[in-house]
Order: structure tokens, then C-alpha cells, then sequence
């Protein structure tokens, strides 16, 4: 217990490493007898072991018998002295810990800036594989784009000989038809071997030049690789080579301050935990320095790798200021070459031309003669004869000074010819002379190539000679000294002066061993510089062998991966239009379930009207993969609208009506359906609800639609289907089925809600005839116009509404579904339509007209209190299928040009606000019996009104007579049932 007590006191203070013992005041145990803590009986007392430190700090004390006072004094002196080394040797041991921990910590973080630094160098090996294949696919399309354009050169040349040949020939032939003979030929084909002999001297200059710019690319990455190799492994060591030093440095002044304050101890050797951990540092002191001559000689090597390489990266250079010297000239040459075949073939041309004048001007005459021989034949004998002596005569002299123009201009050809010849001897002389050029310099690369491997050897070879003559000068020394041992031995036995020449003999050994150590230690060095010289040499001799195979096992590691790549892709894209298709599929779900707007785009193509130029070009752009995108390039930036679906120029009739088609069918099913066109001037609205007789639109497309699946349901079913057309013409209604179109016409409200228009004509259609018949008297009726933007304009808003009335024969339900097909007239800006007088109102109605249907959008997707139906006649009549129970779709058609992006951009605009109005869910107009009174049409009156109605026959081909009808109602009866007939209003 008093030795444990006494050991917590002294631990109690913590002493600092360097502080004096003597200074310290320690407390010590105070017992009745007086006692030196220092010395007990004028001897030393011995450290504690290792046993008993570890037994006192843990506490282990009861196992010690009970000693008497002097016993304990004793141990209490030798305790404090013990106490006083622990308490030194605990705080320096941790420190040095802490400092290890330090230097572990940062060699750590050497080690992994070091695998930093090997993956960066690895990075940049691909990035430069990577570049030299792209440098090397650049080489081959060039490569075939100038065979291709040698195969055209060599076609064009042939052709030319060919034509050469056909006018020589018909030369020829009216040579010997004027001659009458047939054994004189022209000089044959001399110019066709010229000719050969241009086209392959090009072939070969262009093959030189694709080899030498080949040999170019592979030596500037040869350059560049080695710069980066040598620059990033030279910087890491460097930063290594440093810090490994300081690290030292550091080591080393701890050390010395280490035994600065232990100094010499009174009790002899020891062999503490402190001395072991000096001897760890001192070893890994050492591992570090040889870590850091590891790391010179590396250094060094990469430094003789460097220069190796820039000298190699000078001599490439100066090769390449050869070749591309080289490469000017050969250019320079084609160029000549190509302008000198030019020049031959226009003068061919020119020729050629002549010659085909000739022989036009020859059969002419011919002709002539043939005329006038057939006249004189005609007359009588003696005059005939007289004549055709004199014609003989001037015709010969004719015939003789046309031959002698021919043979002059063949004259002049075989001179044009020769020159070419030799023309074409001084290329090819300028050909071998390149040649020999090119063999004169890979002749000298090889010269230096081998002075090179000669001044290899020649170093070789010195430092042999200078092993040799150290050795020699070593073995010199050797017997020199033992001569001059001898002589000194023979000297002290003779004149007794031993202690002087023992001294030089002493001083002689000293020299001696010097030079042996020195001997001892150039021979190594000399021997590591053979095998790094021969290890560099085995390297550089396998060097191109590893780069190949490096080469071939990276281009199969890519063409590997590039196939995963692709195979992965192929799934992603197939996964990703299954989930298009299913987002598509829960998007149209979701629109029917919220009733939102559902919006199409259709792009028409360029036409004439659109012009030429920057402002003729197409800035309208689609996306691959999502048909609900489209971008417009607008100024420079591309601005992306995102629609339900995007129909392209290439898109028809019959791909538009598909997407279109589930609408129209739920029509026979009761519900109510709005199809309208929406876009500015000549965006082609009209083609896409009317179309024309070979592809026609939505309006009848849907009809027939309807007659088809009304005959499908018919076993089941009886349907009646009417049509009505009416336009709005400067916020007039007008009926385009009466026969009076201008009679103006209002919008009202019905009782029990909803809009009819009084006097409205309908019709019932039966087949596709009668839909036609509609349809042209609607067309006939309707108001156009020609404006600066379109040829034909339409000058209001054409609605076609098609009601179809079901019956079920089995359980008398009744079914009400009611289609508007509205072909909104164009937006348009007066500057451009060029609009002025009747044109200007019509614009200024339809634009009125057209910002009021934006105000509605804009109240109804704002979801105001009030929206302003009644601003324009356009929206009051449109109020059911905007506001009401309908399912609504709006087609946006848009121009591709620049010319239109102004207006495109607008409705595009448009269209994405239209696209967030919800309606709410469309439900299905049925009708029990006795309750048909809830589901009659809009345009049919209310019982206990007396709104009429008008109904008109097709049997009437013109004039289309009318019979006035007033409905009868009565709870319980249909609306086809007894009727009674008003008189039709008087025509104008």
C-alpha cells in the first residue's frame, strides 16, 4: 500500500521531456525516520525490470511480503528514481508514438497520392489510345474520300477518251467518203498513254502522301506520349524524393535532442521500452533512406529517359520538317498535275465542239448538192452535163480548200498532242527525281540510325578500357606499396629510425584502402550502368512488340465494350418505348379522367409561298424518341414545347385520323366531341379537317367512320345521323346548307341549358354520297379569299356539327352524340397579308375572334368565377365543348420557316396553355324512355317553345325545296315523331 501510494503521487505531475531533475521539487512519503530518496548505503540502486514497472502500474502490490522500515526506505529511494526515469521515458515514448503516427499518416498519404497519380497516368494513356483511333478513322475517310475522287477523275478522263476517239473516227470517215479512200487512217491512240501515264503518276503521288502523313501522325503521338510519361513520373518522384528528406531531417534532430537530454546514465547499461523504440525509429530511418536512394536512382533513370526521349523528339522533329518540306512539293506537283488535265480536258471540249460544227456544216452541204443533183436530173441531158461540169469544177475546188483546212487543224492537234508528251516526260522525270529524293533520305534516317547503335558501342567500349585501367592502376599501387613496405622494413633494420617510417607506412595503408574502398565502389556502379544500359536496350528492342500487343488487347477491350455498349442500348431503348408507350397509355387515361384539352401539332411542309433564302429556312426540329416533342431553333437558342403529340411534314391523312379515330367512335357511344384546327394563315388547317378528293380530312374520314360503325352496331341499334355547316363571318352566323348563306342567324340559350341556333339547317346523311353533296354546297357557300400569305384564305370559322341519334331495339334507350369539326380561320398580321378594304375587317374580326378564344383559355385555366363566353360569337358557340360535359381536342398547325416563327412560336405557346385547362370527365348522354326531353339537341326546340326548326331533303338536286315543320311534343313521344311544318322564309 505504501508503494502504491506513493507511485500515484509521482505520477500525479507529468513531467516534460529536456527539464533538469535536480530542479524539481518532488513530494515524497514522510516517515518517522529520516531517510535520501538519491542513494541508500552509498550504492547505485539498479533499474526496475520490465515485470515490476508493469506490476506497479497495474497495481499488483499484495503479493509483496511485509518489510521492516530500513527494507522500505530502501525501496522508497530507489522507487523515486525509478519514478523520475518512467515518468522521462513515458512522456518521451509517447511523443515519439505521436510523431511515428504522424510519419505513417503522411507516408500514407504519399502512397496514395501516388496510386492518384498512376490512375491519372492511366487515364491519359486512353484518352490518347482513344485519340489515335480517331486520328487513325479521320486518315481512313480521307483516305477513301480521295480514292473516290481518283475513281471519278479516271472516269471523266476515260470519257474524254472515249469522245477523242469517236471524232477522230468520223474525221476519218469523211476523210475517205471525200477521198474515196479507205486505206488512209489518222495517227493512232498516242494520246491515250499520256493520258495512263498522268493518271498513275497521280495515283502514286497521292499513295506517297498518304504514307508520309501517316508517318507523321504515329511520330507526333510517339512525341507526346513520351513528354507526358517523363513529365508525370518525374514531378511524383521529385515530390517524393522531398518529403522523404524532410521526413529525415526531422527523424534525425529528434534523435540528436533525444540524447542531448538523456545523456549518460549512473546505472550502466539498460535495455528499456524507450531504447527499443530509438531502435525502431533508428530502422526505419533507414528503411526510409533507402527508400529515398530507391527513389534517386529512379529519378535518375527517368531523367536519362527523358533526354533519351527529347533528343529522339529533336531528331523526329527535324524528320518531320523533311516530310512536310517534302508534302509542300508533292502538293504543289499535284496541283500543276490537276491544273494541266483541266487545261487539256477544256481544249478537248473546245475541239471536240469544232469538229461537231464541222461535220455539221459538211452534211449540210452534202444535202444541198443531193437537192440540186435531183433538180438537174430533172432537165434535159445537154444542159444537165454543161452544169454538172461546171458544179464538179467548183464544188472540187471547194471540197480541195475544206481538206486543207482539215489537215492544217490536224496538223495543229498532233503539235498540241506532242506538247502534252512532253509535258508529261518533265512530270515524270519530276516524279523520279521526288523519288530518289525520298530513297536519299530514308537512306540517311538509316545512316543515323546506325551511328547511333556505333556510339552506343563506341561508350561501351570506354568504360570496359576504363575498368581496365583502374584495375591496371590498382594492381601498380599494390606492388608499388608493398615495395616501398619492403624498403621501409629493410630501412628500420638499418639505420633504427622504425617510428618514422612507420608513420608513412601507416599513411600509406591509409591510402591504399582509400583506393581500394574507392575500386570496390566504382566496379558496382560500373556494373549497375552495364545492366541498365543492357536492360534499356532489351526494353527498347521489345518496345514496339509491346505497344502492339498493347494496341490489339485495348482494341479488343473496345470493340468488347462498344458491343456490350450497343447491346445495352438496343434494351434501353427497347424498355424505353415500352415505357413511352405505357406513359402514353396512363397520360390518355389521365386526360379523360381529368377532361384535360388533349393537343396535337402538325407541321405542314415548305412550299413555294415560303420562298428562298435565310428566311426560307427550316427551324423546326423533332425528337427521335418522344413524338411529344418539338423544338424551335428561335434566335439562336432552341426553345422546346412539349405537346400530347407532334405530327411531321412526312405524316398523312390517313396517321392523323388514327389518333383521332377513338374520339369520333365515342361519339356513337353519346358523348359529346369538339375537334378544332387552330394556327395562322396558310398553315394548312383547311387540308387538315377538309383535304381534297385524293386525301381527304377529318371531316369526312370521321363520317364514314361513323356510317361504318353504325352498320357494325346495327343488329342492336338504329341510328340517325344529321349534319349541319355554318360559318362565322365577321361575327355573323351564316347557314352554308340554306340557300340564302348571308341570312344572319343568333346563339341562344335554351331553357333547360345549353345553346342552339333557331332556323339552323340539318341534314340527314345516309351514305358517303350524301356527305359530298354537304360538303361541296358548304365549300361552294363558304368565304374565301386570296391574301399575300395564301392563295386561298379561309375569311371565317367553318363549324360541321354531326349529331347521332341511337335507338337500342331490344331495350328502348336512347343515346345523344354530338361532333363539332371546326376549321378555325388563320391568324393573321395585316402587314404581312397585305389585307386592306373588306380583307382588313375580315382580319380584324377573326383576330378579335381569335383573342377572345385566348381569354377563355386563360380564364378557364386560371379557373376564374367568370369566363367570357359572350365576348365573340365564336366562344359563345363553342361554350358546350370549352366549358361543358365534351371531349375536346385541338389540332395546332404551324409553318417550318423562319419566315412564319414569330406566328409559329405563338401558337405553339397557345397550344401548351390549352393543354393544362381541365374540363372535367366527359359522361355519356342516355336517355330512358319518356325522358328524351333531357338529351334533345341543341338545335331542336323545347316543348311548350316555338322555336322553329328547318329540315331539308336530298332528292332535290338544285333549289333544294324545304317543307316548314314544327315538333309536337308531349311527354313520352321522340322527337322523330308528328310534326308540324312552318313556311320557309322567302329568298332573296
Amino acid at each position: 500500500m505504501i508503494r502504491k501510494f506513493a507511485y500515484n503521487k509521482m505520477n500525479s505531475k507529468v513531467l516534460l521531456p529536456g527539464t533538469p531533475t535536480s530542479k524539481i521539487k518532488e513530494p515524497a512519503f514522510r516517515t518517522p525516520m529520516s531517510y535520501s530518496p538519491r542513494i541508500v548505503g552509498n550504492k547505485p540502486v539498479p533499474s526496475p525490470s520490465r515485470s515490476e514497472l508493469w506490476k506497479k502500474q497495474l497495481g499488483f502490490d499484495e503479493d509483496i511480503p511485509v518489510e521492516s522500515p530500513a527494507e522500505s526506505e530502501d525501496e522508497e529511494s530507489s522507487l523515486d528514481d525509478s519514478d523520475n526515469k518512467e515518468n522521462i521515458s513515458i512522456v518521451e515514448y509517447k511523443t515519439l508514438q505521436k510523431q511515428l503516427d504522424e510519419r505513417n499518416a503522411e507516408r500514407d498519404e504519399l502512397l496514395f497520392t501516388i496510386r492518384n497519380l498512376s490512375e491519372k497516368n492511366r487515364k491519359y494513356k486512353q484518352k490518347l489510345e482513344k485519340e489515335e483511333l480517331t486520328k487513325r478513322q479521320q486518315m481512313r475517310i480521307l483516305c477513301k474520300t480521295q480514292e473516290i475522287n481518283l475513281m471519278e477523275k479516271e472516269k471523266l478522263i476515260e470519257n474524254l477518251q472515249g469522245l477523242v476517239e469517236e471524232q477522230e473516227n468520223r474525221i476519218l470517215d469523211m476523210e475517205q467518203s471525200i477521198n474515196g479512200n479507205t486505206n488512209q487512217k489518222l495517227p493512232g491512240k498516242a494520246s491515250n498513254g499520256a493520258y495512263c501515264k498522268m493518271v498513275e503518276d497521280i495515283r502514286r503521288l497521292h499513295e506517297e502522301k498518304a504514307s508520309l502523313t501517316k508517318q507523321v501522325e504515329l511520330v507526333q503521338s510517339e512525341i507526346e506520349n513520351h513528354s507526358c510519361m517523363n513529365g508525370v513520373s518525374d514531378d511524383s518522384n521529385q515530390e517524393i524524393i522531398t518529403r522523404l528528406e524532410k521526413e529525415k531531417k526531422e527523424l534525425i534532430e529528434e534523435l540528436n535532442k533525444y540524447n542531448k537530454n538523456s545523456g549518460p546514465s549512473d546505472t550502466g547499461p539498460c535495455h528499456t521500452d524507450t531504447e527499443k523504440q530509438v531502435e525502431k525509429l533508428l530502422s526505419h530511418n533507414q528503411e526510409l533512406e533507402e527508400e529515398v536512394t530507391e527513389l534517386r536512382q529512379s529519378q535518375a533513370r527517368s531523367t536519362s529517359l527523358f533526354e533519351e526521349g527529347v533528343q529522339k523528339q529533336k531528331d523526329l522533329e527535324e524528320d518531320l520538317k523533311k516530310y512536310r518540306e517534302k508534302l509542300t512539293k508533292l502538293q504543289e506537283n499535284l496541283q500543276k498535275k490537276t491544273g494541266e488535265l483541266k487545261e487539256s480536258e477544256v481544249k478537248h471540249r473546245e475541239e471536240i465542239s469544232k469538229l461537231q460544227e464541222e461535220n455539221r456544216s459538211t452534211s449540210r452541204r452534202m444535202r444541198d448538192l443531193m437537192v440540186e443533183v435531183t433538180h438537174l436530173q430533172a432537165r434535159e441531158p445537154e444542159v444537165v452535163t454543161k452544169i454538172k461540169v461546171q458544179e464538179v469544177q467548183v464544188d472540187s475546188q471547194k471540197t480541195l480548200d475544206a481538206l486543207q483546212a482539215c489537215e492544217g487543224e490536224r496538223d495543229q492537234y498532233r503539235t498540241q498532242l506532242e506538247e502534252s508528251q512532253s509535258r508529261h516526260s518533265q512530270l515524270v522525270s519530276l516524279l523520279e527525281k521526288e523519288q530518289r529524293l525520298t530513297e536519299q533520305l530514308s537512306e540517311e534516317v538509316n545512316k543515323t540510325k546506325e551511328k547511333l547503335i556505333s556510339v552506343v558501342q563506341d561508350t561501351a567500349e570506354k568504360l570496359e578500357e576504363a575498368e581496365r585501367e583502374k584495375e591496371a592502376a590498382i594492381q601498380n599501387t599494390k606492388t608499388q606499396m608493398e615495395r616501398n613496405l619492403k624498403h621501409l622494413e629493410l630501412a628500420n633494420f638499418c639505420n633504427g629510425i622504425s617510428s618514422f617510417w612507420m608513420n608513412n607506412a601507416r599513411q600509406w595503408q591509409l591510402r591504399y584502402r582509400q583506393l581500394c574502398e574507392q575500386a570496390s565502389s566504382v566496379v558496382p556502379a560500373y556494373q549497375e550502368l552495364a545492366q541498365s544500359y543492357r536492360q534499356l536496350e532489351s526494353q527498347c528492342k521489345q518496345f514496339p512488340q509491346v505497344l502492339q500487343a498493347a494496341i490489339a488487347d485495348v482494341n479488343n477491350q473496345i470493340c468488347q465494350a462498344i458491343r456490350n455498349i450497343g447491346d445495352h442500348n438496343k434494351d434501353l431503348v427497347r424498355r424505353y418505348h415500352k415505357e413511352m408507350q405505357l406513359r402514353k397509355k396512363y397520360h390518355n387515361e389521365l386526360v379523360e379522367l381529368k377532361g384535360n384539352i388533349r393537343v396535337f401539332c402538325r407541321v405542314r411542309p415548305k412550299i413555294k409561298e415560303d420562298g428562298g433564302g435565310l428566311m426560307g429556312n427550316i427551324v423546326v426540329d423533332y425528337d427521335r424518341d418522344d413524338n411529344g416533342l418539338i423544338y424551335v431553333n428561335n434566335k439562336g437558342r432552341s426553345q422546346t414545347f412539349e405537346l400530347d403529340l407532334v405530327f411531321t411534314p412526312e405524316s398523312t391523312q390517313n396517321q392523323v385520323f388514327d389518333e383521332v379515330q377513338s374520339l369520333v367512335t365515342s361519339c356513337v357511344d353519346g358523348f359529346n366531341v369538339c375537334i378544332f384546327a387552330y394556327g395562322q394563315t396558310g398553315s394548312g388547317k383547311t387540308y387538315t379537317m377538309e383535304g381534297n378528293k385524293e386525301n381527304p380530312g377529318i371531316n369526312q374520314r370521321a363520317l364514314a367512320m361513323l356510317f361504318k360503325e353504325t352498320e357494325d352496331r346495327g343488329q342492336d341499334w338504329t341510328y340517325t345521323i344529321t349534319v349541319s355547316v355554318m360559318e362565322i363571318y365577321n361575327e355573323m352566323i351564316r347557314d352554308l346548307l340554306s340557300g340564302d348563306p348571308s341570312y344572319k342567324m343568333e346563339v341562344k340559350m335554351k331553357s333547360e341549358g345549353g345553346l342552339h341556333v333557331p332556323g339552323l339547317c340539318s341534314e340527314e346523311v345516309k351514305s358517303v354520297d350524301d356527305v359530298n353533296q354537304v360538303f361541296a354546297l358548304g365549300q361552294k357557300n363558304r368565304a374565301t379569299a386570296t391574301t399575300n400569305m395564301n392563295e386561298h384564305s379561309s375569311r371565317s370559322h367553318a363549324l360541321l356539327t354531326v349529331q347521332v341519334h341511337g335507338v337500342n331495339k331490344t331495350t328502348n334507350v336512347k343515346t345523344l352524340g354530338k361532333l363539332n369539326l371546326v376549321d378555325l380561320a388563320g391568324s393573321e398580321r395585316v402587314s404581312k397579308s397585305g389585307a386592306d378594304g373588306t380583307r382588313l375587317k375580315e382580319a380584324q374580326n377573326i383576330n378579335k375572334s381569335l383573342s377572345c378564344l385566348g381569354d377563355v383559355i386563360h380564364a378557364l385555366r386560371s379557373k376564374q368565377n367568370h369566363v367570357p363566353y359572350r365576348n365573340s360569337k365564336l366562344t359563345y358557340l363553342l361554350q358546350d365543348s370549352l366549358g361543358g360535359d365534351s371531349k375536346t381536342l385541338m389540332i395546332v398547325q404551324i409553318a417550318p420557316v423562319e419566315k412564319n416563327l414569330g406566328e409559329s412560336v405563338c401558337s405553339l405557346n397557345f397550344a401548351q396553355r390549352v393543354r393544362t385547362v381541365e374540363l372535367g370527365q366527359a359522361s355519356r348522354q342516355v336517355l330512358q324512355t319518356g325522358d328524351e326531353s333531357n338529351g334533345v339537341s341543341p338545335n331542336t326546340p323545347n316543348k311548350g317553345t316555338s322555336t322553329p326548326t328547318r329540315t331539308m331533303s336530298l332528292n332535290t338536286p338544285t333549289g333544294r325545296q324545304h317543307t316548314p315543320v314544327i315538333m309536337n311534343r308531349t311527354p313520352g313521344s321522340s322527337h322523330k315523331g308528328s310534326s308540324l311544318r312552318y313556311p320557309r322564309r322567302p329568298e332573296k
